[in-house]
């Protein structure tokens, strides 16, 4: 057995009536916007073993290479995990080298917005550099397969307010209506927060539609 998994597999379900997530005790997980069946935004996969979600995050330390999972699944760091689900909320913790990592998943109560918050902290001496890898598996329909149709984009939109910040979105539309679901359009929105809590500016680095290339 895997030390770092819990004796039995859980999931947290994390919905508003129009919106909805699951994240499970690893991490991993999937979104649906509607209906959970007919309008997976990212992939589902009912195997309790393998626990392949549609969505992952990594870590990578840029000096060494070393890369390690948010979450106690696939690429699990050699370390004790902490998961505690609760009302509306998905936490886990673990602790690698010098590094405190806290993942946080939250639904909007009223909106159709996931939030993933990621707190890294450094408890060493030595400057830290570190790169964080989202994996989302777009579907925007009821099976893998209508991923065939849905077409990404990189985008970079100035908030509504007078900030005059602007932030980074990665957005995937399906362009097949068979399903209803034609021209949706689903997003993935990057935004820094400082040790002070305040909002700052974040860039994505790359990204790829290429899974070969992003292995």
């Amino acid at each position: 057995t895997d030390a770092h998994r819990t004796l039995r597999p859980w999931i947290n379900v994390l919905a508003n009536p129009d919106f909805g997530s699951q994240v499970s005790e690893v991490g991993t997980g999937y979104t649906w916007a509607g209906n959970s069946r007919l309008n997976q935004l990212t992939g589902w996969s009912n195997d309790p073993v393998g626990d392949a979600g549609g969505e992952t995050f990594h870590l990578q330390d840029l000096r060494s290479g070393d890369l390690w999972s948010v979450g106690a699944g696939a690429a699990a760091a050699d370390v004790p995990y902490r998961i505690e689900h609760g009302q509306g909320l998905t936490t886990l913790r673990h602790r690698r080298g010098d590094i405190d990592v806290q993942a946080t998943w939250c639904v909007d109560p009223d909106a159709s917005v996931k939030q993933v918050r990621i707190v890294l902290a450094n408890r060493g001496a030595r400057a830290q550099s570190l790169r964080l890898i989202g994996v989302f598996e777009w579907v925007i329909g009821a099976l893998r397969s209508d991923r065939q149709s849905v077409r990404t984009a990189f985008a970079r939109l100035a908030l509504p307010d007078a900030s005059a910040r602007q932030i980074d979105a990665l957005l995937a539309t399906q362009c097949d209506g068979h399903a209803g679901f034609g021209n949706s359009t689903a997003f993935v929105v990057l935004q820094r927060e400082g040790a002070d809590g305040r909002p700052g500016v974040a860039t994505l680095a790359d990204w790829t539609c290429d899974r070969r290339e992003c292995f």
